[in-house]
């Protein structure tokens, strides 16, 4: 006869009380809390109450180092297009392709368009833009893309050379942004490509 049956005999000494078990907890438990195992995620519906990106904030470059940037730029172009003649004489002579591929009155030309195009593109920057510490944002806080840019450094562009004058990138001057032409055509702006300066400050929306 065990102790709890002689407890429940009459006259008996119950040595273990009647009481319910503790409850143990399950095996899945136990091993979430030794591998250390983070919370749960948080319900989709917390998630998208959490409070937005604060906007990211660049300082609008200043337009003689634009200007810098520009020139070191045309002194790219025209140092490829003089390789070229060299590497190809049939680029020498008169005609429609060396005027198309050239810098010209009308715009950069293909070679100076296509530079422009690829670098900006790729990096937000052309050489001389790296230069001097600036690059090419869009005001809407999006990347750049291939149509963005195509926009910008082909048509826009053409539009700010005004026929070789050059007076389109005055009205630079005259914009909260900075904006040149084809800046405007595609809403981009230039932008100090590092901190600290006190000029004019442009608020983007946050990329993330």
């Amino acid at each position: 006869m065990t102790a709890q049956e002689q407890g429940n005999e009459p006259g008996g000494i119950n040595m273990m009380p009647d009481a319910q078990p503790m409850p143990w907890p399950d095996d899945a438990a136990i091993g979430d809390a030794a591998n250390g195992a983070l919370p749960p995620p948080l319900p989709a519906t917390a998630m998208t109450n959490a409070a937005p990106a604060p906007p990211e904030v660049f300082v609008v470059s200043g337009l003689w180092r634009r200007l810098f940037a520009f020139l070191i730029d045309l002194a790219v172009i025209g140092i490829v297009g003089a390789v070229l003649r060299i590497l190809l004489p049939v680029l020498n002579g008169s005609g429609a392709w060396p005027e198309l591929l050239f810098i010209n009155g009308l715009f950069l030309g293909l070679l100076g368009a296509a530079y422009f195009i690829v670098m900006t593109r790729l990096t937000a920057q052309t050489l001389g833009k790296m230069v001097m510490g600036i690059r090419v944002v869009r005001t809407d806080g999006a990347a750049l893309d291939w149509g963005t840019v195509v926009m910008r450094e082909l048509v826009g562009r053409s539009i700010s050379q005004l026929l070789g004058s050059y007076l389109g990138y005055l009205t630079a001057l005259f914009t909260s942004k900075r904006q040149a032409p084809h800046d405007m055509i595609v809403d981009t702006c230039v932008v100090y490509d590092y901190p600290g300066h006190s000029a004019q400050e442009v608020w983007l929306p946050s990329r993330g």
